[in-house]
């Protein structure tokens, strides 16, 4: 541009050239992608822990019936020892009645196996004890029932070992029936032998 007027420049009268644009810089090159980084391990789990002990089952109540005149079932598990699953009864094979007092059962046995005994001996003067014992008819205070049996304090004077209790006592009547036999098959000789006194 040629400046002919001083004062026109001065005053702002001509426009200056247009400045050349300036180089546009280079794109910066894009930056290196991480890697992705590798899947941790997944935790192992923790060990489980154990059941704790079952608690002890809840009380069962017992009441004292002396009065109910009805079947009472005595119950029985296949086991001896740990916890049971539940119980049997055997309603018409072994039954109680609380208010006579009566056991039920279609047979009794008593343990009698020689391998469980020793010392054994036969029974002497057998007829002479069976007749020391005394054979009563009686009647129950609670219920005034006729019964028969032996006296306990009676039996407990000639055969003490037949008698269990101290304030109460019962007898082992099955224990009698040895003394029983014996005596028979003392009368059944004695009677042979009169037979074949006689016969002379």
């Amino acid at each position: 541009m040629t400046v002919t007027n001083l004062s026109d420049f001065l005053n702002g009268s001509y426009q200056g050239f247009t400045g050349s644009q300036g180089i546009i810089g280079f794109t910066g090159s894009q930056g290196v992608i991480g890697f992705t980084g590798s899947q941790g391990f997944t935790g192992s789990f923790g060990d489980t822990g154990f059941t704790g002990s079952q608690g002890a089952a809840a009380d069962v109540a017992i009441t004292n019936d002396t009065t109910t005149n009805e079947s009472r079932y005595v119950t029985f598990v296949d086991q001896t020892t740990g916890d049971v699953a539940g119980f049997g009864v055997s309603s018409s094979k072994l039954f109680f009645n609380p208010s006579t007092g009566t056991l039920n059962a279609t047979e009794f046995n008593s343990l009698s196996d020689i391998t469980f005994k020793e010392n054994i001996q036969d029974i002497s003067d057998a007829i002479n004890i069976v007749e020391s014992l005394r054979g009563v008819e009686f009647s129950w205070k609670e219920n005034n029932e006729t019964s028969y049996g032996l006296i306990a304090q009676e039996l407990e004077v000639i055969l003490p070992k037949l008698v269990a209790g101290d304030k109460i006592k019962s007898v082992n009547y099955s224990g009698i029936i040895p003394f029983l036999i014996e005596s028979i098959k003392y009368l059944k000789k004695e009677l042979d032998l009169l037979k074949s006194e006689n016969k002379q």
